[in-house]
């Protein structure tokens, strides 16, 4: 599609925080018996990512990008009552990437995984999707290429062609992206929601009142904010294990200081 540079960097962002809220909307409405009562608000996840993310530096305005994929469907079907041509160009291409991404993984690498993609995409234009972005998917993939999704070096893939173009950032822009993390962390596992907010808020207020500078009490909100940062590659069948750890499991639950 021709998109470089800072965009494509804004666009690679997006993509992998477009789901940012979704262990928050979970554990919000356990919390409020909204799911056991049937009502669900499938959008509401959206709502809050993109709350969330409107403090996080961007090269380019990137709103709306995160609050109408993953189910703004290109005929208007879906949460938001929004068409095609009435959705940010990058909430398209992630929506489709979103979608055609849950459905390859579905397959579990079927032998006809290309064809049924094909299939699938076709079906789905001008209902699912633009008939723009189907055009340039079937330009972009191949059988060969479709593969990727499950390809365990898909991460290096991935940062060889996106650039990683530096900003500099002030306390205030720092503290957004913590918080952004902070919030992911705690709401993996309900035992911890708001945990890593307390732990940064306690750290600041004990900076302060030990006289230290205003520069440390900021990076002790900001350490206090990430400390459990490596929780996020902890399962929930470890951190929610209502028994006791077995030796093996504890051992992986200490391991998360250092990832």
């Amino acid at each position: 599609m021709g998109i470089q540079g800072q965009s494509l960097q804004d666009l690679a962002e997006c993509a992998l925080l477009h789901d940012n809220a979704v262990a928050q909307y979970i554990q919000e409405e356990l919390q409020n018996d909204a799911l056991r009562n049937g009502v669900t608000k499938l959008g509401r996840h959206c709502t809050i990512g993109e709350k969330i993310l409107k403090n996080i530096p961007f090269h380019n305005d990137v709103s709306n990008v995160i609050l109408y994929p993953p189910h703004e469907n290109a005929d208007g079907s879906e949460p938001f009552g929004k068409q095609w041509n009435e959705v940010p160009f990058f909430a398209r291409i992630i929506h489709m990437c979103d979608t055609i991404d849950i459905f390859c993984r579905s397959m579990k690498s079927a032998s006809d995984e290309w064809k049924r993609t094909e299939e699938f995409v076709i079906k789905s234009k001008d209902k699912l999707f633009d008939s723009f972005c189907v055009e340039v998917f079937f330009n972009a993939f191949s059988d060969e290429k479709i593969h990727m999704i499950d390809n365990e070096t898909l991460d290096t893939m991935l940062w060889k062609k996106v650039p990683r173009i530096k900003l500099e950032l002030n306390f205030a822009q720092i503290k957004a992206i913590a918080d952004l993390f902070a919030h992911i962390v705690d709401y993996k596992s309900p035992f911890t929601s708001n945990h890593s907010m307390g732990v940064a808020e306690g750290a600041e207020k004990i900076s302060r009142f030990m006289g230290f500078d205003e520069d440390i009490c900021q990076k002790m909100y900001i350490a206090g904010a990430l400390h459990d940062i490596g929780k996020v590659a902890i399962g929930n069948e470890i951190l929610e294990k209502p028994e006791k750890l077995t030796d093996e499991e504890f051992k992986t639950m200490k391991h998360h200081a250092v990832l």
